[in-house]
């Protein structure tokens, strides 16, 4: 009875978290920002492939999970490509997404610029109501839909304004709010709704061996939830190792290590709480890897015209 009890509470903060904040988050936008955004394609000139692994509410059954894998390069100065795999278990819920991304660069002077990013794939989303653990079911859409999954078509459209060393951008995920509806009825089983991501970081140079990183993203969904906010920072020693500290809004407070060594990249997160269900758990841990494959031999796409900011010279 324990477990099961302790089953259902999984399930159900689960599902509170899914209705309220459907994009999971991770930590891996703090090495690679394409995570963060489809219009960071290609954002560094070279081709760059990332993995993440990460388990929320560590000791505690049937807690979150989650695998991400993307790739992105830029085959040409101001444009870049990218793709994403991301899979996600929680409870009874099992979702995966693979996406397409595409972003432009317009430069408008010497020192600032606005990125168009677009992503678009297929998101299968499977329930599996066996898992609810209880072996007496009187709910007619548990009894009749033991395991239940749709796929569908969604896409996400973002921009990032740039100033120097400065980024601030905007992105739409789920732009297409589909739902899913149980096989013989209109009943809605899941909604998607449309997250609206803001986000922005700056990269100080304190001297020629430390740089700081602050960053602060925003996540709202469309109905009346409030926003999801996350504040942190990076600290850089030789652009090879570093250090970050991690707050949200939820009262989770996260620390962060890493660093790179030729072309691989390292980060680990830990993430704890005194508050909620993670209290009890023996907190979030998160593991991201990456590989660069160098810089590669760029020009731009339309080598006769000139940038958008000297086309009135």
């Amino acid at each position: 009875m324990k477990k099961l009890y302790l089953s259902c509470l999984i399930i159900m903060c689960a599902f509170n978290y899914l209705e309220s904040q459907q994009i999971a988050l991770d930590n891996q936008f703090l090495i690679n920002k394409f995570a963060l955004s489809p219009a960071y394609a290609g954002y560094t000139q070279s081709t760059e492939a990332y993995a993440t692994y990460r388990k929320d509410l560590v000791g505690i059954e049937n807690a979150p999970m989650k695998v991400v894998f993307n790739v992105n390069s830029a085959p040409y100065r101001n444009m870049g490509v990218g793709l994403a795999l991301n899979v996600q278990k929680y409870g009874m819920f099992n979702f995966m997404s693979f996406l397409g991304s595409y972003a432009y660069k317009v430069n408008l002077s010497k020192n600032q610029s606005v990125r168009f990013g677009i992503s678009a794939g297929i998101y299968n989303t499977q329930f599996d109501f066996s898992q609810s653990n209880s072996d007496q079911q009187t709910d007619p859409l548990i009894v009749s839909y033991q395991i239940h999954q749709k796929t569908n078509f969604d896409m996400g459209l973002a921009m990032i304004y740039s100033y120097k060393k400065l980024n601030l951008g905007v992105n739409v995920q789920q732009l297409l709010a589909n739902k899913i509806q149980s096989q013989n009825s209109n009943y809605v089983i899941y909604s998607y709704d449309r997250h609206l991501i803001i986000h922005g970081s700056y990269l100080f140079s304190v001297n020629k061996d430390v740089d700081i990183e602050p960053a602060l993203f925003a996540i709202k969904t469309t109905d009346k939830n409030p926003a999801f906010i996350n504040l942190s920072a990076l600290v850089k020693y030789k652009k090879t190792v570093w250090l970050g500290l991690m707050g949200c809004s939820q009262g989770i407070i996260g620390i962060d290590v890493g660093g790179n060594y030729k072309r691989c990249v390292f980060n680990y997160s830990f993430e704890f709480s005194g508050q909620g269900i993670m209290a009890y758990s023996k907190g979030t841990h998160e593991i991201s890897i990456g590989y660069s494959f160098g810089d590669s031999k760029l020009k731009e796409l339309h080598s006769t015209r000139k940038p958008y900011y000297r086309w009135q010279n």
